[in-house]
C-alpha cells in the first residue's frame, strides 16, 4: 500500500487509479476469507467495511465474513515473471537497507547512486524494470545495473569465525585460516551457493565463514566510496558519501515530515483547504527557501514563510527542533472557517443517479454535488449519489 499510495490517490490518473483500488479491494477480500479462521475478530471487522462495496447476490447471506466460503485458487492469475522480479526487487531494497543500517545511514538521508551487480542477466532487467520503487525505497538518485563487479573493483572475500573455529579444530586453526586465505573468487562463490566447502581436509560453513566484498584502491572508484553486501544472486553497492545538497535535501524531509505530523495532530485530512506557514532560524531558512517547490509539492498546500496574514483562522502552531535550529509551523484555514465554501452555480434540483444500466437506487440516498473543489481520489466529475445503506 505505502508504495503505491501515489496510485491510490489518484496521481497517475483516474484509469490508473481504479486499477490500483480494485487490486487492493481483491486482495484484501480475499485476504479476509483465507485468515478469518485464524484471526477471526479483525477479518470480521475489516470484512464489515469492505461488504459495503460489495454488490448482493440473490441467496447468498453475506452478514459475516464467516458466512463465506474460503476462495478458491485462481491459478490463471499466477505471474511467475511478476513473482520473480518483485522477489529480486526486494533482495536489492533489503541489501541496501543493512548497507544503510551499517553505516547508521537512516533512509531520510538520500544517497547518490545504489549498484545491483549479478551475473543474471534476468536479474538485472527485473531491476531496472522495478527502478522506480528501488529509488523510492532506499532513497537514492540513481539506480545502476551491471554484469561486471571488476569495474568496481570489488572481490570477495571470507573472514574466518575464530570463535567458532577455535573450540572446534584447536591446533589446525593457523593452518586453516591460512588456506582460507588462498581461496579464489570462483570457490568463494561456490560455497556462496552450497553453504560449505573444504579447507584442508576441515568442512566449513557458513556459521565458519563469512562472506564480504572488498574495494581494490588502484581501481577508478575510490574504496571508501562504495560499501558492499551481497546474497547468492546479487551483489549491491551503495555510494555512502553524502554530499552537502545531500544533507540538506534530508533536512527538508524532515521539515515534510513535522508539517506532516501537525496535520495530522490537528485532525485534517488531504483534502482539507489549508494554508501552511513557517518560521525557521539559522540555516535551516536556507535550507527550505532552496527547497520550497519540493516541500509545497509534497505536502500539496501552500508553503509561506511568516507573517501570518490577519484574518486568518488559526487551526494549530508548533515550534520545533530540526537539527539545532528552530522551525515554527502555524496552520490555517485557508478561508474565513472550514465551512466557509466559496459559492458557484448549484443544479436545482438531481435527478437520482443510476446505478448501474439505468437501475435506480432501491434504497435510502442522497444526491451530493461539489462545490468550489475539484474532485480527488481520481473520481471525475462533481455530481453523485450517495447510498446511505446496502440496496435492498
Amino acid at each position: 500500500v505505502r508504495m503505491n499510495r501515489k496510485r491510490l490517490k489518484g496521481e497517475g490518473g483516474p484509469e490508473d487509479c481504479y486499477i490500483a483500488l480494485e487490486t487492493l479491494f481483491s486482495v484484501l477480500f480475499s485476504m479476509v476469507r483465507v485468515m478469518s479462521p485464524l484471526i477471526p475478530f479483525i477479518t470480521e471487522h475489516m470484512y464489515q467495511n469492505l461488504k459495503n462495496l460489495l454488490e448482493t447476490e440473490a441467496g447468498k447471506d453475506t452478514r459475516s465474513v464467516h458466512f463465506l466460503m474460503i476462495p478458491t485458487p485462481r491459478e490463471n492469475l499466477i505471474d511467475t515473471e511478476i513473482e520473480r522480479a518483485v522477489s529480486n526487487m526486494q533482495s536489492v531494497i533489503e541489501l541496501g537497507r543493512v548497507v544503510r543500517e551499517r553505516n547508521t545511514l537512516p533512509i531520510k538521508i538520500p544517497l547518490k547512486e545504489v549498484v545491483a551487480i549479478s551475473q543474471d542477466q534476468t536479474v538485472i532487467s527485473d531491476v531496472q524494470s522495478l527502478e522506480k520503487y528501488i529509488l523510492e525505497e532506499l532513497n537514492v538518485k540513481t539506480v545502476t545495473t551491471t554484469t561486471d563487479k571488476s569495474k568496481y573493483g570489488a572481490h570477495m572475500v571470507a573472514e574466518v569465525d575464530f570463535k567458532s573455529l577455535g573450540a572446534r579444530l584447536k591446533g589446525d586453526v593457523k593452518t586453516v585460516v591460512s588456506a582460507v586465505k588462498e581461496l579464489t573468487g570462483d570457490q568463494l562463490e561456490a560455497f556462496q551457493d552450497s553453504g560449505s566447502v573444504v579447507v584442508a581436509g576441515h568442512t566449513l560453513t557458513e556459521e565458519d565463514l563469512k562472506l564480504v566484498y572488498k574495494f581494490d584502491s588502484t581501481k577508478d572508484a575510490t574504496p571508501d566510496q562504495y560499501k558492499a553486501h551481497s546474497d547468492k544472486t546479487v551483489l549491491v553497492l551503495m555510494d555512502v558519501s553524502p554530499d552537502q545538497s545531500m544533507l540538506d535535501e534530508g533536512v527538508a524531509r524532515e521539515v515534510i515530515n513535522r508539517v506532516q505530523k501537525l496535520r495530522k495532530k490537528a485532525g485534517l485530512v488531504p483534502s482539507d483547504d489549508i494554508n501552511i506557514f513557517y518560521k525557521a532560524s539559522g540555516n535551516l531558512d536556507k535550507i527550505i527557501t532552496t527547497f520550497l517547490d519540493y516541500i509545497t509539492t509534497t505536502v500539496k498546500q501552500p508553503f509561506s514563510a511568516y507573517p501570518v496574514p490577519s484574518g486568518k483562522e488559526k487551526i494549530i502552531d508548533e515550534s520545533t527542533k530540526v537539527k539545532a535550529d528552530t522551525l515554527e509551523l502555524t496552520i490555517v484555514w485557508a478561508n474565513k472557517g472550514k465551512s466557509n465554501i466559496p459559492s458557484c452555480n448549484m443544479t436545482p434540483c438531481l435527478a437520482p443517479a443510476p446505478v448501474k444500466n439505468g437501475v435506480k437506487p432501491t434504497c435510502s440516498y442522497v444526491n451530493v454535488e461539489l462545490c468550489g473543489c475539484q474532485a480527488q481520489e481520481g473520481v471525475v466529475g462533481n455530481q453523485g449519489t450517495l447510498l446511505l445503506e446496502n440496496p435492498k
